[in-house]
């Protein structure tokens, strides 16, 4: 259900762009420090491991957030990975 929400929300982002009014939907990558992956360790071990250790704390999602809505997209993601 957690991903057809989110697959939900990106078709009312896209679709109102088209319809030239504002909106932009987030694809934050994991975050390690808040929420699920604090208590689901196992879950977050596996994450860093298919990520390269990449880990995106809260702050710095919601730092970027500014420039993730400026970007002028319907749709954008943001993640830390250690490629």
């Amino acid at each position: 259900s957690y991903v057809v929400a989110n697959g939900a929300l990106e078709g009312i982002a896209q679709r109102r762009r088209a319809e030239g009014l504002p909106a932009t939907a987030v694809r934050f990558g994991p975050i390690s420090d808040a929420g699920y992956l604090t208590r689901e360790t196992r879950v977050r071990e596996v994450l860093q491991s298919v990520l390269g250790g990449g880990e995106l704390t809260a702050t710095a999602a919601l730092d970027a957030l500014p420039a993730l809505i400026d970007s002028g997209r319907p749709v954008v993601g943001w993640a830390e990975a250690d490629w």
